[in-house]
């Protein structure tokens, strides 16, 4: 599903990432992991096509990043990001749906039991803890069961 070969990724002319190249089978779970600051969120964004690749080719089922729209990526990939950055004092549950208007009831309790968010579905985001909106997060990532979920430090 995603074949990365040879990308370096900078910001500026700082590179971050440099001559990275892997595969991600369809499927499966896979963890990139390395020390704070060396490129693994830089990384994860190349892949949701939210940055630019400087050198090197990503590709997602065979087709490079760059030829997708951005509505075409998010019909396909979902990201839960480490930082959270909400303008307004939504409720965990408004999060919840932004975007996800038409998930079903029944995948909206899963999700919410599974993940433990049922205590605070009705609070809003400002009186919850940075592991609480990371579990939003998450749940989010996984409403509308898209083939690919790139998670930022879970």
């Amino acid at each position: 599903m995603i074949n990365i070969d040879s990308i370096s990724l900078a910001y500026g002319s700082h590179t971050v990432v440099q001559n990275f190249t892997a595969q991600i089978h369809r499927g499966t779970i896979t963890a990139i992991i390395g020390s704070n600051g060396v490129g693994k969120s830089t990384l994860l964004l190349a892949i949701a096509g939210e940055l630019k690749i400087g050198s090197g080719q990503l590709q997602l089922e065979s087709r490079e990043i760059s030829n997708y729209s951005l509505a075409e990526l998010a019909e396909i990939r979902s990201v839960a990001q480490q930082s959270h950055s909400y303008w307004m004092a939504y409720t965990a549950l408004e999060i919840l749906l932004l975007g996800n208007e038409n998930v079903s009831n029944e995948r909206l309790n899963y999700l919410t039991t599974e993940l433990g968010l049922t205590a605070f579905l009705h609070q809003r985001i400002t009186e919850l803890s940075g592991g609480q909106l990371q579990r939003i997060e998450i749940a989010r990532a996984f409403m509308r069961e898209l083939p690919l979920v790139l998670l930022d430090e879970p």
